[in-house]
């Protein structure tokens, strides 16, 4: 069950307890319902706190992740100038190579502009997911154009 599930089940529960308090027998304690109402109140407010820590956390991990691929951008723009002045360095390979590296930096920056928040167990497979992208794209830009880049 998802966090978010368990939150909407709390809040059910809770609920379900005061409407049940409010239609049994006339002899329950008001300081019962205002307690249950209070539980109430606060399950929703700590739902609603979680919910936008998660969405700060995914916002941070977006400017993050793309300030390294738009640092990637550079550094493949930089290898391609210096290949470029230096011709004895092109190749077909070299120039298929570079176009492979281009295009999966600008598909990791779109799939992370892309994503949208859910929950915290979708946020971490996503996250999990492009760090090892990144770290295995690094790699290969450094391969690629030298440990200088």
């Amino acid at each position: 069950m998802t966090t978010r599930n368990i939150h909407f089940s709390t809040i059910i529960l809770i609920t379900s307890i005061i409407l049940h308090t409010f239609t049994s027998c006339s002899s329950a304690p008001k300081e019962d319902v205002k307690l249950a109402a209070e539980e109430v109140i606060l399950s929703k407010e700590y739902y609603d706190e979680s919910k936008g820590d998660l969405k700060e956390e995914i916002e941070n991990y977006k400017i993050e992740t793309v300030d390294k691929v738009d640092l990637n951008e550079k550094k493949l723009a930089d290898y391609r100038l210096m290949v470029a002045k230096d011709k004895t360095k092109v190749t077909a390979e070299n120039q298929r190579q570079m176009d492979i590296l281009v295009e999966k930096n600008a598909a990791l920056k779109r799939r992370v502009n892309a994503f949208v928040a859910g929950d915290k167990a979708n946020w971490e497979d996503f996250k999990q997911k492009c760090s090892k992208d990144m770290q295995s794209l690094d790699g290969d830009i450094c391969n690629a154009c030298g440990p200088q880049y």
